[in-house]
């Protein structure tokens, strides 16, 4: 296996091996890390993102960087992330600290889509989550990504990582986490702090998760 970022392989659009339906599907009980992206300037002016293309901004980068001196001596096997720029640039800055990690690009890793409320005030992704218990189907005819859709692509992305890895790290997006609480059945964190590292891990009755302080 190649080391560092010449190990970088892209998976997108690539299907889960996992027998059964979608809607039947559940993450592989398998220790994982979570990390949100750095800060960007759509994220500094509380716009929503979705799947608008933000580079890191200069604080995001440093950010990274401050997490990459802090985790070199962390069990993970391989680093999982978003092609999304915020998410895969936070990714390769990380991988400079963990060079012998290959990293693997997938799609459905990326953050949700929010259709027409992309680029206005992230104010309008905390209604949407709340009218979205009332009327779920709502939101999906302004071309918002359904939460079924996003719930089905985030399982399929985590469990590539975790078929393929022992213990990976997921470079992903805050909503992403959100939903991914609601998937593990965990206490929902709504606004995860950008890089945040979350240990997730099986537990006799479920799953718990964990944000490391450092």
């Amino acid at each position: 296996m190649q080391q560092g970022r010449l190990a970088l392989q892209t998976r997108c659009g690539l299907k889960s091996s996992l027998p059964g339906k979608l809607d039947d599907m559940a993450l592989l009980k398998k220790k994982f890390y979570f990390v949100r992206h750095g800060e960007t300037d759509w994220n500094k002016m509380s716009l929503c993102q979705g799947h608008t293309d933000i580079a890191l901004n200069d604080t995001g980068k440093k950010q990274a960087e401050a997490l990459g001196e802090k985790i070199g001596t962390f069990p993970f096997c391989s680093i999982w992330a978003s092609p999304l720029k915020r998410a895969h640039e936070t990714a390769l800055i990380l991988n400079k600290s963990l060079p012998h990690l290959s990293m693997t690009l997938v799609d459905e890793l990326k953050e949700r889509y929010y259709g027409q409320f992309e680029g206005g005030s992230s104010k309008g992704m905390r209604e949407i989550d709340d009218h979205e218990e009332k009327n779920p189907h709502f939101y999906s005819e302004k071309g918002v990504e359904p939460k079924e859709k996003l719930k089905e692509r985030l399982i399929q992305g985590i469990n590539q990582a975790l078929q393929a890895s022992v213990c990976p790290l997921i470079v992903s997006h805050g909503r992403v986490f959100m939903e991914l609480c609601q998937i593990l059945n965990v206490p929902i964190v709504r606004q995860v702090p950008n890089t945040a590292l979350i240990l997730c891990q099986p537990t006799a009755s479920g799953w718990g998760s964990e944000i490391i302080r450092f």
